[in-house]
């Protein structure tokens, strides 16, 4: 799941699949909930950085020479 779809997709799927095993440990259909015992899912480090101020220098004045940005 983390692999194919990232790593959001794959916490919100351990939550899901953790309340359904719950659900059925509080109906007595399993004696304990064994998501509980998967790892923690850790994302992996962001590829995000901030503009350099020359980089946001250069963006501002490309949005203000753009008509379409402007509008």
């Amino acid at each position: 799941m983390h692999d194919r779809y990232g790593t959001a997709a794959a916490k919100t799927t351990r939550t899901v699949l953790s309340g359904m095993v719950g659900l059925a440990v509080r109906h007595d259909a399993l004696d304990r909930n064994p998501v509980r015992d998967v790892g923690r899912i850790e994302s992996e480090k962001s590829s995000a950085r901030a503009l350099t101020l020359d980089q946001a220098r250069e963006l501002r004045g490309k949005t203000a020479a753009s008509e379409k940005a402007q509008e």
